[in-house]
């Protein structure tokens, strides 16, 4: 008896060949079926297959049919990403567990030469299979679902529907039955099939590293990856750790005994070639042309929004930016994020954010080269640059507003606005990496935000002591000052690199931008910003033990803020002269500017310049041997710094305090500091690593 006839006879108790009633055997449409072998439609598996432990567990899971395992299965990921290898692989693996047979078919919805397939031709191919006479296939659309329906009733089965279009095209090929698995594949996301059918959607994302190289390996071997893993990890993430752009690659290898892994992927550095090397003979599986199958799906807006996202030149963009780089309102914006997000031509990345895969950013690229008119370009990059540099210009008047900014603050209703400091922090945090690009960008193509982006950045950039970033954009920024010979701009900004030198511990180079920066601003008669330029300077004089240079720049700072009226200038020069005096042992006056500091600071309600007076009023004491007194100064000023999130002026003061601690025999608590404050200092690559440890192995 046929395995058909065994699971009749064990379902309805009978058999189907000899006592099973006509009526029952012509609803279930088994007149006149041969007793053929269950159908076993899949195609054959991927060579090579790696990894996906986790999807494959997952489609497992659904085999076993635990009740809270979904009917319905949708795969969705960017083209190239493997859904139907995965999937294939999957079927052939758990095909004991479905002894009723698998059915297969290529919708078609992404092919670049045939048009997407019919529901009507699949059911017709499923019952064809289903061993139904063709007599019985006849009629409509929906009476051929139907039978479709009735036929795998009950049955252990899978069905496969790979390359999706849309959930229309899904949804009359769904059987009824929960016992058969539905794996569904498609690179639009079919939230059709999620809301009405229950369905769930998984995302298949690109391999983990360390998985793209195994994929090498298994394809390339193991001889000739030898010796190479740096190359071969750097191939992977060329190719966006993409199994088709991987497969493409290691093909190239393979078929080349001259070609290797370090200058295939030298090759393929070259943004400008890399989809030209990712090429075949078969379209089918060329990543330009499985690219351009979704592109061209796309209406017109969406596809203009996909083009001109890549012309951002971060790794991520927020709406803001994109609305600025695009010119659309929020509702249309919106709309066409959405469809290239289901499309998978976008990743979100975090809460309004999102992100190119690194091939498709390079295709949409090409694409708008193409479509888009060179002063297009040009203008939606400008406005983008714009965007940062205007919007950092109000997060810094945030982060410090007593400081006047030397350019001019944005007009009303242009950047973004933010309701306090904390969240103009979160801002720059946030779009840091984007801030550095649109810095080089704004240079690349010769606009004035290349000196101001790192200007507004200042403030942020000091706080989070991000020197590498702090000194590229600022050496950028310099020399589109320079450029353009805004001297006020030159000024500031070799001002801001003067000060990333001196915390750096880099004193050459600092006083060599100090010099310039202070001759610059007394040349332009400008003296808050002299003054600034003084103290600045006095501070690196004082650090490198010129106690009297220092002395005479601090004072002249003092001068020229108590000249101009500028209350928080008083406070910061006084502070320094308070921390020049302690060291010339002058512990009066040090305690007198200190206590004069905070006054100037409360006075304007700065919390950032208070703590800093507080902890110079610390270390005054802390000399005078009053060592409790400066312990309390130390820990008020430790707890208001973990408030405002001052975590590099915490590292000052909590060593301050260690010190103080150990002088009054409290080693461990002394010990702990210090162990503290190296973690942090190892975090922010601070030079005064290395100090620290010498103090801890005391």
């Amino acid at each position: 008896m046929s395995a058909q006839g065994i699971r009749l006879r064990l379902q309805y108790r009978c058999d189907p060949s000899e006592r099973c009633p006509r009526r029952f055997r012509q609803y279930r449409g088994f007149d006149n079926v041969s007793p053929e072998l269950p159908p076993q439609l899949l195609p054959r598996q991927t060579s090579h297959f790696t990894s996906r432990d986790a999807n494959l567990a997952l489609l497992d899971k659904l085999a076993r049919r635990h009740p809270e395992s979904p009917t319905v299965l949708v795969i969705v990921g960017p083209p190239g990403v493997g859904k139907s290898a995965l999937v294939v692989h999957w079927a052939h693996r758990a095909k004991a567990d479905f002894p009723d047979g698998i059915l297969y078919a290529d919708l078609r919805g992404v092919d670049p030469v045939n048009p997407a397939a019919e529901p009507q031709d699949i059911l017709d191919g499923f019952l064809a299979a289903l061993h139904f006479p063709e007599a019985r296939i006849a009629g409509t659309l929906d009476s051929k679902a139907g039978l479709f329906r009735s036929a795998v009733s009950g049955r252990r089965m899978i069905v496969v529907l790979d390359n999706a279009r849309s959930a229309e095209q899904v949804r009359p090929l769904l059987p009824g039955a929960s016992t058969v698995a539905v794996v569904v594949t498609s690179r639009n996301a079919l939230s059709g099939l999620v809301v009405r059918e229950g369905a769930v959607s998984v995302h298949l994302a690109p391999l983990e590293i360390r998985e793209s190289v195994d994929l090498l390996r298994e394809i390339v071997g193991i001889e000739r990856l030898a010796g190479h893993d740096a190359g071969a990890q750097r191939l992977a993430e060329i190719c966006g750790n993409l199994p088709l752009a991987l497969r493409i690659a290691a093909d190239r290898i393979v078929t080349d005994p001259y070609t290797t892994i370090d200058g295939l992927a030298a090759e393929l550095a070259d943004e400008r070639e890399r989809l030209d090397l990712l090429e075949t003979d078969d379209p089918a599986t060329t990543v330009r042309t499985v690219f351009a199958v979704s592109y061209r799906t796309l209406a017109e807006t969406p596809a203009a929004v996909f083009r001109l996202l890549s012309l951002h030149p971060g790794p991520y963009i927020g709406r803001a930016a994109a609305s600025a780089l695009t010119g659309l309102g929020p509702a249309k914006l919106r709309r066409s994020l959405e469809i290239l997000v289901a499309a998978c031509l976008l990743q979100p990345h975090q809460p309004d954010q999102f992100r190119f895969h690194d091939l498709l950013r390079i295709y949409a690229a090409e694409c708008a080269e193409i479509d888009e008119h060179p002063d297009t370009r040009f203008q939606a990059v400008h406005a983008a640059l714009k965007y940062y540099s205007q919007t950092a210009q109000r997060a810094a008047l945030l982060l410090d507003p007593y400081r006047r900014p030397v350019q001019e603050p944005p007009p009303a209703g242009e950047g973004g606005d933010f309701a306090d400091a904390d969240a103009a922090m979160t801002w720059f945090v946030q779009e840091q990496a984007n801030l550095v690009a649109a810095t080089r960008e704004a240079a690349r193509i010769g606009v004035d935000v290349a000196w101001q982006l790192p200007l507004a950045m200042q403030p942020f950039l000091y706080r989070r002591k991000l020197w590498a970033d702090w000194i590229s954009t600022h050496q950028i920024g310099l020399r589109a000052a320079e450029g353009v010979d805004v001297k006020a701009a030159v000024a500031a900004v070799a001002g801001g690199l003067a000060i990333a030198y001196r915390e750096q511990r880099a004193y050459p180079e600092a006083e060599a931008y100090f010099e310039r920066a202070l001759n610059l601003w007394i040349e332009l008669r400008d003296p808050y910003n002299t003054a600034w330029a003084c103290n600045a300077y006095g501070q690196a004089r004082r650090e490198r033990h010129d106690l009297v240079g220092a002395l005479e720049l601090a004072s002249r700072a003092y001068t020229l803020f108590s000249e101009v009226g500028d209350q928080h200038g008083k406070g910061v020069s006084g502070n320094s002269l308070s921390g020049i005096h302690r060291e010339l042992g002058n512990f009066d006056a040090a305690l007198d500017h200190s206590n004069e500091a905070v006054g100037s600071f409360r006075s304007i309600n700065d919390r950032y310049g208070e703590v800093w007076a507080l902890n110079n009023l610390a270390a005054v004491h802390a000399d005078l041997g009053n060592l409790e007194e400066a312990a309390q100064l130390y820990e008020d000023v430790a707890e208001r710094r973990e408030r405002i999130g001052d975590t590099y002026g915490l590292t000052f003061t909590l060593l301050s305090l260690a010190a103080v601690l150990r002088r009054l025999d409290r080693r461990k608590e002394s010990e702990r500091l210090l162990r503290q404050v190296l973690t942090t200092c190892v975090e922010l690559d601070d030079p005064r690593v290395e100090e620290i440890r010498r103090q801890l192995d005391r």
